[in-house]
């Protein structure tokens, strides 16, 4: 078998949402952020599983807005207490079937980018097969400048750079000892493919979408929800 397995990270605070709740379940246009970061991965033919990953006391909750909504993942795990931590956990939670060939890529996802349009997931995967990974990322367009202070020290043109998005795919084998290493280590990276790059993996890049955007501060809720409205008009 060579299973493609999805994973939704909802473990963070989100603490800049200035929220008393996880924003994973503040809705957007009346759906979760959770659901609607889930739902193209359980939707999608080229996805043998879905799970979304939730904060130790929250696993419950997570598995019930799911069901609540119709959004049918294969399971609720456990995540960490940072990034890396959940992202290590969705890698060891699938460890053994990696080890005996079953599972051929792992696809992990920020379920802050609720707004991810599935048409990119296809060449993302392709990318991860033929590469050893592969992320969703934009061009920087913008000129850059330094700043001591408040003065502006430097200019630079951005040619070369790119904004990583999620998700982002890696061949199983390769990411599992890429974490493996990482624990064994003290390396925590600051996404999936930061852990993979730093143990060797090369990764590909997939042109992305700019509507793909990271929910992270409370204004980014009416940004998204006009994106979703011009979507849906």
């Amino acid at each position: 078998m060579d299973l493609t397995v999805a994973f939704v990270l909802g473990a963070g605070r989100g603490v800049r949402m200035e929220r008393a709740m996880n924003k994973m379940y503040l809705e957007l246009a009346g759906v979760p952020m959770i659901v609607r970061s889930t739902s193209p991965f359980v939707e999608h033919p080229g996805v043998d599983e879905t799970y979304v990953v939730a904060a130790p006391q929250e696993v419950d909750r997570c598995a019930e807005v799911l069901a609540s909504r119709g959004c049918d993942v294969d399971g609720v795990i456990t995540g960490g207490a940072s990034r890396h931590a959940s992202e290590a956990a969705a890698v060891a939670f699938l460890g053994a079937r990696i080890e005996a060939g079953e599972v051929g890529i792992v696809v992990i996802h920020d379920g802050a980018r609720p707004l991810f349009r599935p048409e990119s997931l296809a060449p993302l995967l392709d990318a991860a097969r033929s590469t050893g990974g592969a992320i969703l990322a934009l061009p920087l367009n913008d000129e850059l400048v330094s700043v001591e202070g408040s003065e502006v020290t430097g200019r630079r043109t951005p040619g070369g750079l790119w904004r990583a998005q999620t998700p982002q795919a890696f061949e199983a084998a390769g990411i599992s000892r890429a974490f493996q290493a990482a624990a064994s280590r003290g390396f925590e990276g600051t996404d999936t493919a930061s852990t993979a790059e730093h143990f060797g993996i090369p990764v590909a890049i997939v042109p992305g979408d700019p509507r793909n955007i990271k929910v992270t501060l409370p204004e980014d809720i009416a940004v998204a929800e006009s994106l979703l409205k011009g979507s849906q008009s």
